[in-house]
């Protein structure tokens, strides 16, 4: 993530992190389970939603 929190860089987030909505974190989940799935099309990634929302609070208690 840049210092200004606008993106980081993987370029997943577009708006500081900590701000991210639950729609937004439900697209990530999609793009990494499909960047994950590769040749193969099939991917299960336990625990990968709890781990982005969990994420998003750290980083707002971080930044309050």
């Amino acid at each position: 993530m840049s210092r200004t929190g606008a993106r980081s860089t993987s370029g997943r987030f577009q708006e500081s992190p900590s701000e991210t909505t639950d729609e937004r974190l439900d697209e990530i989940e999609v793009e990494i389970t499909r960047d994950l799935a590769g040749a193969s099309g099939v991917v299960v990634v336990h625990g990968l939603e709890e781990y982005l929302r969990d994420l998003r609070r750290q980083l707002a208690e971080q930044s309050a």
